[in-house]
């Protein structure tokens, strides 16, 4: 029998065992460098977010102390997610409610106070302090200057509702004023005393919360409250209002001189606008507009109300606000409505409605 020009070597139980090693090797390493390579690369990321933040810092005017400041802050809390820290209101919400939250468990009232302020002062240079109209709030650090809540104490039944107006506001807490208080009285709070709170958040809804009165000055009366993130959204039943976003073209009609409305559906549309409704019941809407709209005309907007509901309406202007950047609020109540179109509209808020309904008598636990 001829012999094979080429002999392979016998396979031994070593050779097998040489060769798995070796597979498994390889295999690991291409796995270790494939971790290599996405740790880089998420460090390139996150450095790269480090700049851009730093540029953000600095065309807001930021300090260089307020900058470290807030480095530090971030570092601590988000080391990975410096970007959207201080750009995205909710993340940096989250950092600073946890620096709240340690600076207080710590027993550090100076540095607690000193924090509120400074981080309060940045939070404005970066222009997180405004809450687009209409949108949900996620905690009492979102209350605006002016705002009216009324409160009364929270084991008392039933409640002797009184009002009150935010004067001001920082990280640590809320100050607010009594206003129309019955013959000068001012209510007794005294410091620690829990409070039940209930408010009406413009163009989105009413809230209630629980918090604890921290510091009272009698002159002129003000109380301090600790700040919350347990609201409670809800939807005062007296509304039957919904936050209802739609961008429409909107007609503007010329308004009869006489104030006789019963032609206002056989008039012609003289112009059209484009505007952003954001508030519906079935008695008026509110939409915000990018050029002013004068009181004297009438609006016909089309309204989408799901499950391809449409329908057009009329609406009398009730008051025209104006807003930052060059925009207006135009308030309106429907004008020469049919009955099943506002059935229609009705229906449609109610349904909208049904999930908050539920929570409007529940009071929030208050964050310990």
């Amino acid at each position: 029998m001829p012999q094979p020009l080429i002999e392979l070597p016998s396979t031994t139980r070593a050779h097998l065992i040489l060769v798995a090693i070796v597979f498994v090797a390889l295999f690991v390493a291409a796995i270790l460098l494939d971790v290599w390579r996405r740790r880089a690369a998420r460090k390139r990321q996150i450095e790269g977010e480090w700049r851009m933040a730093k540029e953000i810092a600095d065309s807001k005017a930021l300090s260089k102390d307020d900058w470290r400041f807030l480095r530090a802050l971030v570092l601590k809390h988000a080391p990975s997610d410096p970007l959207r820290t201080i750009t995205v209101r909710q993340h940096f919400d989250q950092c600073v409610e946890v620096e709240m939250k340690a600076l207080k468990a710590a027993g550090r009232a100076e540095a607690f106070d000193k924090a509120g302020v400074r981080l309060r002062a940045i939070r404005g240079r970066l222009g997180l302090d405004y809450v687009p109209l209409g949108q949900p709030i996620h905690s009492t650090r979102e209350l605006s200057v002016g705002q009216h809540v009324w409160v009364a104490p929270l084991t008392q039944e039933p409640p002797d509702w009184f009002r009150v107006g935010v004067e001001a506001i920082d990280e640590a807490h809320f100050h607010a004023a009594p206003r129309g208080v019955k013959d000068g009285a001012t209510p007794q709070l005294s410091v620690g005393a829990e409070v039940r709170c209930r408010m009406w958040h413009e163009e989105d809804a009413r809230y209630v919360f629980a918090t604890r009165v921290v510091h009272y000055e009698s002159a002129p009366p003000m109380w301090a409250f600790e700040h919350t993130s347990h609201l409670d959204r809800v939807q005062a039943r007296a509304y039957y209002r919904i936050h209802h976003e739609q961008t429409a073209m909107i007609g503007v009609v010329n308004a009869p001189l006489d104030d006789n409305l019963s032609d206002v559906s056989q008039r012609p549309v003289i112009t059209r606008l484009r505007g952003q409704i954001i508030s519906l019941s079935a008695g008026g809407i509110a939409v915000v507009s990018g050029q002013p709209i004068p009181k004297q005309v009438i609006l016909r907007v089309p309204l989408e109300l799901g499950q391809g509901t449409c329908s057009t309406v009329d609406a009398k202007i009730v008051v025209a606000t104006p807003l930052s950047a060059g925009r207006y609020l135009v308030r309106a109540v429907f004008i020469n409505m049919e009955d099943d179109v506002r059935e229609d509209i009705a229906h449609y808020v109610v349904q909208r409605q049904q999930p908050l309904l539920g929570a409007e008598n529940r009071w929030p636990e208050r964050a310990q």
